[in-house]
């Protein structure tokens, strides 16, 4: 997910759907970058990320990193402009789904 295999400006869309939360942060602020840089401009990124509402991790081991909606929205700020954010709750966890633009 940090270092996509693909020209600049070579997408439209990318969509990243309960992907982010399986990888290190740092590794998670890469593939923003990186979605960023393969989109052309006005591409959109679609991305959805779990987090659990009643402690700060849900226990699913494959979990690396569970992102709180203000930290992952802060992230995808950090290189899209967010257009929608939409929740979706399943047993302890809220899914969160964001459509973004790259400015």
């Amino acid at each position: 997910m940090g270092a996509l295999a693909f020209a600049d400006g070579a997408f439209d869309v990318v969509c990243c759907l309960e992907g982010i939360e399986h990888v290190p942060p740092e590794v998670g602020r890469a593939f923003l970058q990186e979605a960023r840089r393969v989109l052309a401009p006005g591409g959109r990124l679609l991305l959805s990320s779990p987090y659990c509402r009643t402690r700060a991790h849900s226990g699913n081991p494959y979990h690396v990193h569970e992102y709180s909606p203000e930290e992952i929205r802060r992230a995808v700020e950090a290189h899209f402009a967010v257009e929608d954010v939409v929740e979706r709750e399943v047993d302890i966890m809220t899914i969160l789904y964001l459509r973004a633009r790259r400015r």
